[in-house]
């Protein structure tokens, strides 16, 4: 299993335990952040990540702070001064278009590497 599909799972799980210790289910929780149910499974189940406007529509549904959703592993150990970064950046790209986020995202990925 590649790096983003375990990514993906944890997520999915992360995003059904909140989902149910809320006790939401899943045909509401779809129509909470206005996406099919079947959508809504293929991200719990680990098969899709949700889009930035879906984990923006769960984040207000569910009451978990943004980041929270973009976290795994020693990710999930930053410090607060670094999760508020990752909130500042986050709220940022929320209000870029798309063929802005795709220059973002080769920026990251060149800062990475």
């Amino acid at each position: 299993m590649n790096a983003n599909t375990i990514k993906k799972k944890q997520l999915g799980n992360k995003i059904k335990e909140w989902r149910k210790q809320r006790n939401i289910t899943q045909e509401d929780f779809a129509g909470k952040i206005e996406r099919s149910t079947e959508a809504v499974s293929m991200i719990e189940r680990g098969i899709n990540f949700p889009s930035p406007d879906t984990v923006a529509k769960m984040s207000v549904v569910l009451g978990i702070p943004i980041h929270e959703f973009y976290k795994y592993g020693d990710e999930a150990k930053a410090s607060a001064k670094t999760q508020k970064l990752i909130d500042e950046i986050t709220g940022r790209l929320y209000k870029m278009d798309e063929k802005y986020l795709k220059i973002m995202l080769k920026v990251a990925d060149g800062l990475i590497e």
